[in-house]
């Protein structure tokens, strides 16, 4: 039920004032939400309460169908995978202590995702549940006072860009 609502809020811009159609796997997920609640569990009953306040105030109407698991091969493997070379970042102790010696404190986090970010707003490298905007190159730097921590292999992008 998570990834639904992080779907649905990574393509927000795409859905708003929209019906969207979400496929899943999981009968529970199908069930709960498509009748705005009921499960005996307190924690899924929240969670489709967060989806559809935040639906409504989107302005989309959307419904969950099942797809059987073995027809959604593709998704599941996807979902299983985690991709630990793009989730590097400073602890956050060292962050907050660097911010704190320094006397800043960035507005925005330049290179980052739902998992690493260090302060939100984030710009992500793909779509995002909670992404401010996606791929940093794209926008400019210039009204911020940012922080950065670009994965190794774009640093000479990155440094082309400051300059």
């Amino acid at each position: 039920m998570l990834a639904v609502l992080f779907a649905l809020k990574s393509f927000s811009t795409l859905t708003h004032g929209k019906h969207v159609k979400v496929m899943v796997d999981n009968t529970v997920t199908e069930t709960t939400v498509n009748q705005m609640g009921t499960s005996h569990f307190h924690k899924l009953n929240k969670l489709t309460k967060d989806i559809w306040e935040w639906c409504i105030q989107q302005h989309i109407w959307f419904t969950v169908v099942r797809i059987p698991g073995c027809e959604n091969i593709e998704a599941d493997r996807e979902s299983r995978t985690f991709r630990r070379c793009t989730e590097w970042c400073l602890k956050k102790t060292l962050f907050k202590h660097a911010c704190a010696k320094l006397s800043v404190i960035p507005d925005i986090d330049l290179f980052a995702s739902r998992i690493n970010c260090q302060i939100t707003p984030y710009v992500s490298f793909r779509a995002g549940p909670e992404a401010f905007a996606i791929n940093a190159f794209q926008m400019s730097w210039q009204p911020y006072l940012f922080y950065a921590f670009p994965p190794f292999s774009l640093i000479t992008r990155f440094l082309q860009k400051i300059q």
